[in-house]
């Protein structure tokens, strides 16, 4: 077995390979996330990732449950779950009984690097939830010059990846612009980055006439070829924020209307558009409660806004950070 240990948030991630697609699928997959790689010695690892591409797949149980979730489908006991994507394999089960399994499939379907890229990520979001560490689909940033920061909530084409960009052109410091992580401290929900790269549409691209960004552009994505791979640290070197305390939750929403407002959300309401707009994982995993206990107190923490964003915001470079500076100032 490959062994390497990992730091996030002040966890230690074991991940083991066995077999070279393992290997190298756990180390370019490793390599994208926000995490730190630490000596294997002195370090006790909370949870535990182990990739095989040299064995099959033990059978999955029959008589259990199964809920379709493309591009597969989970199959799920009162202990154990299992996510079947082709003829690849991810077996998660309690905290108390690491690691978690991903039994990478023969097949050319399951070695596809896209279908490689899903069990891989499967993996990560369930380890990191067994040490309350809870993905969350959006952006965060922190001011320049404090700890405040800023999340931005909201599915794909409603222009976190835009005001991520916008606020950092102004000297606002970036965890990511679509994957984070959320987890419990002595002093509330706190936030780190989880993804490295940003991914940028082709329309951003366009509207922000920005040429520093399109000598940036790096490989398109591929589940989705609108959008670019760009290396934040090309962009914005030294301006990573490895943690931030949210003061505000932010859910933009594209408008076209020439200019961009705000509107206050109630703590319940943001709740209950979080939970509804699942931009959160783990909605069949055991820790799930977890989860939701934590976006519960991020609700309770934090002023929420809607952000009905115009065009001023793609426009205008200095526009994102003169309307919401002021809420995090206040």
């Amino acid at each position: 077995m490959f062994e390497h240990h990992y730091s996030v948030a002040g966890r230690i991630l074991r991940v083991a390979s066995s077999g070279e697609l393992a290997r190298q699928l756990s180390i370019a997959f490793m390599r994208s996330c926000c995490f730190s790689t630490v000596d294997e010695g002195g370090h006790e690892a909370e949870t535990a990732i182990r990739v095989h591409s040299d064995c099959d797949a033990p059978p999955i149980p029959d008589g259990i449950s199964i809920v379709p979730t493309p591009p597969g489908r989970w199959h799920m006991t009162a202990t154990e779950q299992y996510f079947e994507l082709s003829d690849s394999i991810v077996r998660v089960r309690p905290a108390g009984r690491l690691p978690i399994d991903v039994w990478i499939g023969a097949s050319r379907e399951a070695r596809r690097r896209l279908a490689l890229a899903h069990v891989m990520a499967l993996a990560v979001h369930a380890a990191l939830r067994q040490c309350a560490l809870y993905s969350f689909h959006g952006a965060g940033l922190a001011l320049p010059d404090g700890s405040a920061g800023l999340l931005v909530a909201g599915a794909a084409g409603t222009g976190k990846s835009t005001l991520t960009l916008r606020l950092a052109q102004r000297g606002w410091r970036y965890l990511g612009d679509d994957s984070l992580l959320l987890y419990n401290t002595a002093s509330g929900v706190a936030a780190c980055g989880l993804r490295q790269p940003f991914a940028v549409s082709t329309k951003t691209i366009a509207a922000m006439d920005w040429p520093r960004l399109r000598d940036c552009l790096k490989a398109p994505l591929l589940d989705d070829p609108d959008k670019h791979w760009v290396d934040p640290e090309d962009l914005f070197p030294g301006q990573v924020a490895r943690t931030m305390r949210p003061a505000v939750l932010l859910f933009p929403e594209m408008t076209g209307e020439p200019r961009s407002r705000l509107s206050e959300v109630r703590p319940a309401d943001a709740l209950s558009h979080l939970i509804r707009t699942r931009l959160w994982t783990g909605r069949y995993d055991m820790d799930a409660h977890g989860c939701l206990r934590v976006l519960g107190q991020l609700a309770r923490q934090v002023r929420s806004y809607q952000l009905m964003a115009g065009r001023d915001l793609l426009e205008s470079p200095g526009c994102a950070a003169d309307l919401l500076g002021p809420l995090l100032e206040s």
